[in-house]
């Protein structure tokens, strides 16, 4: 999933925006979650490492350590810079799903179980045994109805 966080001050620089967006669509990204922050609290909880990635994981908002690291560093180049009120940063997930290098996922080769069910499908049935079996009449349960027949009298004495 690619994913978008945008970093943004408040008009009067007291309050830190954090907007998390998603791509649900290609190329259209929506707003997941939007949480706002006190800029005096963030500077504060700047000072320890750990008390800001408290404070930036919520219940709403839980980015995972390579995204959170990556948030924390941007806050603090924002903050940092005085001109600068905004930061945009962009995350597709399947970049982090790697193992030395190579995608744990490989999206392009054929996994072997696959090829089996498709190796299934390919078999040809046997003739004698499509043979052996009319689908039109050979029903495990007896279809046919028989003619019940109506009997006056039953009608007449019932009166």
């Amino acid at each position: 999933m690619k994913q978008k966080f945008l970093l943004l001050k408040s008009e009067d620089h007291t309050e830190l925006i954090i907007r998390e967006l998603a791509e649900l669509d290609t190329g259209k990204y929506s707003l997941i979650c939007e949480e706002k922050h006190a800029s005096d609290a963030i500077k504060k909880a700047m000072e320890t490492p750990n008390q800001i990635l408290d404070m930036l994981r919520s219940n709403n908002m839980f980015p995972p350590n390579h995204m959170i690291h990556q948030i924390i560093r941007s806050i603090m180049e924002l903050f940092a810079e005085e001109g600068k009120d905004s930061v945009e940063l962009f995350f597709d997930d399947i970049e982090h799903i790697t193992n030395e290098g190579e995608n744990i996922f490989n999206i392009d080769e054929e996994d072997n179980e696959t090829a089996a069910i498709d190796n299934l499908l390919e078999e040809e049935i046997d003739e004698d045994f499509i043979d052996e079996i009319d689908v039109k009449t050979d029903d495990p349960i007896d279809n046919s109805i028989e003619q019940i027949s109506i009997d006056d009298t039953l009608g007449d004495e019932d009166e």
